[in-house]
């Protein structure tokens, strides 16, 4: 309220409808907590025991089961009804249905159980003082017998729910430590849908982001309570040109774009069925993809990969991906990428070829790496929904205290987008999972949201696979078929199926099958980014000299010792500051080697060059009578040449192949280090020696 948001309307769950009552005027805050501590202290005073359960079932179909000692605690939608009572009597009952969870609790709240309290609570409420409520509110909360009757009585958050549903209203906010009861709305109703608080996520953040949904779904806010001193002001206008400048698809059978990741598909004009889509990433068009560091670098998911290739062969009628291998980790940076799905020919046996490809995304023209190779198919079988007692008996409850902690030191990162997983059971090889997405993260335009699928797979650390692919990283997919899109929470099972490799199913909420996934190998992570088409060399190459500019003066540097040949470089140097036009200093062997005291020069100028430039020229050359009759077209266009044989050459930086042989440091060799008596430079000098084995090392101090 303090930042200009009032509800029209409140609902709370249980005891949360005492919070609710508070703020809508009708009890005291003195009142609320006193209702608030009695029922607490006369529910601990019962005996313990009882059972609560949370049943996939219509209320309809459960009230002919309840018993004197079973009741329904809440019917929370129309397919959602927690039972509660006698243990035994309760346990008996849920054993009909197909889909259950038993609830942790210490009581079997809202139910028959609560009888022996209620008298003594009823005295305590009929001496608190209740109002009209100031804010609408479903429930009669301003009478002393409605809060005695709560107690017992069955919670009906989901009349509620659809009671405000007829009525028009979209927005909802969730005020409580969780996004429960976000969850469950979402199940059965539409809507925005934005939760304060989740557990285990820095509150500021999530407050913060929940506020900015709530502006861009239309709420009001006071932006001067929210930004203290912030002014506001205007946008820079522009033309509104109303003209599209993105390529249409060929054909009219394929689906225009809508995926978070990808554009819409075109077809090949040349090769007609074969299919590419294309799209740029990055951490600023997809901040939540920041959350995914593996040993100090962002990776994009292998479950993003696997996105992607699941969403290209379904566009082109290929629903199941029979293999995926991927190939190289795709590092993401600031500047991000492009990225391209290219989908094949169908073959004769109805397969698709599927691969993936990025490029940096930084104004270079750096080569395409291919980063996941598939084969799709059509045709993924259908498994049966996940039936019985969740979890599943004899399945052991796993501790996730400090599980993501753990994993930092072992050079996994995860923000809270990758933080999803929070339940973990264990039976055997079999590893039995509950995960969700931060609610500012679902997005039903995904398929299977990468983030959702990889916190399933971190489960993979209770799999018992091997240590070379323990909490390791997504390598090899088999048998991927994806049968309900766009699920924010989901369970799964998990079971090893060799050393390095597990299969998995996932099922949303109510236990229908969500994805099925034969067989997935898992591989260490790389401890290094990895550094393809990163690696530069000088390469010299031929430029055509246009004689026209008046002819340079040229300054021969002469022969002999360093110390003499540095010397009448530095005077020349000095004496043609105030000069204009090209100064040519004209070497031999100064590229190749074959005279020190030409490279020193040649060092010198390069210097010069960098403060006072385009005013010295660098040229070595050879013995040839054509190579000295190029030098009056020398400018500064090209400050360093090289003549060889009458042809001109300028260096050029050039990319290092990939498949290049990679540079090896030669323990004989000697390793100069210039600041070698410094802190760096004896650092330095100890690596060599200790990891490179190098002998000789000379270390020069300023």
């Amino acid at each position: 309220e303090s930042w200009g948001v009032t509800p029209d309307y409140l609902v709370g769950h249980s005891i949360g409808e005492i919070a609710a009552a508070h703020v809508a005027g009708v009890l005291s805050l003195a009142d609320a907590c006193a209702l608030v501590s009695a029922r607490a202290r006369l529910m601990q005073a019962l005996p313990a025991g009882g059972a609560m359960v949370s049943l996939r079932a219509n209320e309809d179909d459960v009230r002919p089961l309840l018993t004197e000692q079973v009741g329904i605690a809440a019917v929370n939608g129309p397919t959602s009804v927690v039972i509660a009572g006698d243990e035994t009597e309760v346990l008996a009952i849920a054993e009909r249905f197909e889909t259950t969870k038993r609830l942790r609790v210490s009581h079997a709240f809202h139910s028959p159980l609560m009888d022996p309290m209620l008298d003594e609570f009823r005295a305590v409420v009929h001496d608190l003082t209740f109002h009209e409520p100031t804010i609408p509110m479903l429930s009669p909360v301003d009478t002393p017998e409605y809060w005695v009757r709560h107690v017992r009585d069955t919670v009906r958050f989901g009349d509620h729910l659809q009671h405000l549903a007829d009525h028009d209203v979209t927005r909802f906010i969730e005020i409580g430590p969780d996004t429960t009861l976000t969850a469950i709305a979402q199940e059965t109703h539409d809507g925005i849908f934005v939760p304060l608080q989740r557990k285990n996520h820095d509150e500021h953040a999530t407050i913060t982001a929940a506020v900015g949904r709530l502006h861009v779904a239309g709420v009001g806010l006071d932006w001067a309570a929210l930004l203290p001193g912030a002014r506001r002001v205007d946008l820079p206008t522009y033309a509104f040109q109303h003209q599209r400048y993105w390529a249409k698809p060929v054909r009219d059978n394929l689906p225009v774009g809508g995926h978070p990741l990808l554009g819409p598909p075109v077809e090949l004009a040349d090769s007609p069925g074969e299919v590419v889509f294309s799209s740029r990433i990055s951490l600023h068009t997809h901040p939540w993809l920041a959350g995914h560091v593996v040993h100090g670098t962002v990776l994009l998911p292998g479950t993003a990969l696997l996105e992607l290739v699941m969403h290209a062969g379904e566009t082109v009628g290929c629903d199941h991906v029979a293999e995926l291998t991927l190939t190289t980790p795709l590092v993401l940076s600031a500047d991000g990428c492009l990225l391209q799905v290219t989908a094949g020919q169908t073959s004769e046996d109805g397969h698709r070829n599927v691969a993936v490809y990025a490029r940096p995304d930084d104004g270079t023209d750096q080569p395409w790496t291919r980063h996941a190779t598939a084969i799709a198919s059509a045709g993924g079988g259908q498994p049966e929904p996940l039936v019985g007692v969740w979890p599943p008996t004899g399945a052991e409850t796993v501790s996730l205290d400090g599980f993501y902690d753990g994993l930092v030191h072992r050079g996994f990162d995860y923000g809270p987008t990758f933080q999803g997983l929070h339940a973990v059971w264990r039976r055997g090889e079999e590893v039995f999972v509950e995960a969700d997405l931060v609610a500012d993260e679902q997005d039903d335009r995904f398929g299977l949201h990468p983030a959702l699928l990889d916190s399933v797979l971190h489960a993979t650390t209770f799999a018992g696979l091997d240590d070379g692919s323990h909490g390791g990283l997504p390598f090899a997919w088999q048998g991927v078929t994806l049968h309900r899109p766009g699920v924010p929470a989901v369970r799964a099972r998990l079971a090893r199926t060799a050393p390095d490799a597990v299969s998995i199913t996932v099922f949303d909420r109510t236990g229908d099958p969500v994805a099925t996934v034969d067989s997935l190998t898992m591989r260490t992570a790389p401890v290094a980014a990895p550094t393809t088409d990163l690696l530069f060399a000088l390469d010299w190459v031929p430029v055509e000299l246009v004689v026209g500019a008046p002819e340079p003066d040229v300054f021969a540097v002469p022969a002999g010792d360093v110390r003499q040949v540095a010397g009448a470089t530095l005077a020349a140097l000095r004496s043609w500051l105030d000069s204009e036009g090209a100064r040519v200093f004209l070497t031999r062997g100064a590229i190749d080697g074959s005279d020190p005291a030409a490279a020193v020069a040649w060092g010198m100028v390069r210097s010069a060059q960098i403060e006072y430039p385009g005013r010295f020229v660098l040229v070595d050359t050879d013995d040839d009578s054509a190579s000295t009759a190029l030098l009056p077209a020398v400018t500064t266009a090209e400050p360093q040449l090289m003549l060889r044989a009458g042809t001109a050459h300028a260096g050029r930086l050039a990319r290092v192949a990939s498949d290049a042989e990679p540079a090896a440091w030669n323990p004989d060799g000697l390793v100069l280090i210039t600041g070698g008596t410094g802190g760096l430079g004896t650092a330095l000098a100890r690596h060599l020696v200790e990891r490179h084995g190098m002998r000789h090392l000379l270390l020069v101090s300023r």
